[in-house]
């Protein structure tokens, strides 16, 4: 659609480099502090990823993660982000409204407001 404007996240995603958007590209406290408390194996569940930074936390300290966004540039710098860091994560565009679950995960997250 020419003309419309794109929603407020897509500039931020769209930089290119390190995870530089909510929460300075750091997971958040409350992901860290329930991950830590979980014995692998996990499968874990990012809904409304935006450019991964729980997403690349819990690849990171070994769970399976899949992620979903509505945004392809957030999943694209997502995607990025963890081939340089050599991780695995099934990362999908897609709205989380439309999302489809054909596996069960042993955690969920999401950032407050994806769910509005």
């Amino acid at each position: 659609m020419e003309g419309a404007k794109k929603p407020f996240w897509e500039e931020s995603y769209e930089r290119k480099g390190k995870l530089d958007t909510f929460g300075g590209g750091k997971p958040s406290k409350e992901v860290v502090a329930v991950a830590t408390k979980m014995k692998l194996p996990v499968k874990a569940l990012d809904l409304g990823c935006g450019e991964g930074r729980n997403a690349l936390y819990l690849a990171g300290i070994g769970f399976e993660t899949s992620a979903v966004d509505i945004s392809e540039s957030g999943i694209q710098k997502l995607n990025t982000m963890a081939g340089e860091l050599h991780l695995d994560i099934d990362a999908v565009v897609c709205d989380i409204r439309q999302y489809v679950f054909n596996q069960s995960f042993d955690l969920l997250t999401s950032a407050i407001n994806s769910l509005q």
